[in-house]
């Protein structure tokens, strides 16, 4: 009988290519699950407290997990949530192709903005929403009239990444980055704001610092406005102008 070192090389490499597929497959399933079982586990802490003020190891003692195999897959609770958040919309989406009647949020009417994008070394902004901290609409900007994203799913998107904002995050935070289907979403927190972007590509990487530096510039033009707002959008100064700055790639 042949060994199978001396059998031809393609057929010897067949047969364990098809031995770690499969090996690699099982590995994978039982990742999703644990996974899917840390997510479940939140997100049932979050119904029961109606907030995100839940700890880790609550997390795990509810999943059935260990706290070392919570680590092997998300580096903390930030991760976490924002893993909750792309659930969330991710089923949000699902709901509405599906005609589930959900409360999703009325867009306001958007700030048009202009941009020639071909002179621009940036990627493309298609949506700016900027909210309080505690995730209550302020503006919404939009470029022209093309956006990418169907105003439906924009709005079921929304009234999630709000939620979020309210329940999940806490304090501000570093720029967080969701790719969803053909787009990419930024959020970013902070003392005072939170905003949302919205880019129709996938390399996002110089948007970044500016967008950071975008909050930060309208929290020091609004700070006092910021402090006690009543609900009135004409209190805000300079929002327009850092939007098209950001749009323009003048930060």
């Amino acid at each position: 009988m042949a060994r199978a070192d001396e059998r031809k090389d393609g057929d010897a490499r067949g047969w364990r290519q098809r031995a770690v597929s499969k090996s690699l497959s099982a590995a994978r399933t039982r990742a999703e699950q644990r996974v899917q079982r840390l997510l479940d586990a939140a997100f049932e802490l979050i119904d029961e407290k109606g907030t995100a003020e839940f700890t880790i190891q609550e997390v795990v003692d509810r999943s059935g997990q260990s706290l070392r195999g919570f680590y092997q897959y998300f580096e903390g609770k930030d991760e976490l949530l924002f893993a909750l958040l792309e659930e969330s919309i991710e089923e949000a989406i699902t709901d509405l192709g599906e005609g589930a009647d959900r409360p999703f949020l009325a867009l306001p009417p958007a700030t048009v903005f202009e941009a020639d994008f071909d002179s621009i070394d940036i990627p493309k902004v298609d949506e700016v929403f900027i909210m309080t901290a505690d995730g209550m609409l302020i503006q919404h900007f939009s470029y022209k009239d093309t956006s990418m994203v169907d105003e439906d799913i924009l709005a079921s998107m929304l009234t999630v990444v709000q939620n979020f904002i309210q329940d999940s995050f806490g304090g501000s935070g570093g720029l967080k980055k969701l790719e969803l289907g053909n787009f990419t979403i930024l959020i970013e927190k902070g003392e005072y704001l939170s905003v949302v972007v919205i880019s129709p590509e996938k390399d996002v990487e110089p948007l970044m610092k500016p967008i950071s530096m975008m909050v930060m510039h309208m929290e020091q033009m609004n700070t006092e406005v910021l402090k006690d707002w009543n609900g009135d959008q004409g209190a805000f100064t300079g929002m327009e102008d850092a939007v098209a700055k950001l749009v323009e790639g003048k930060y």
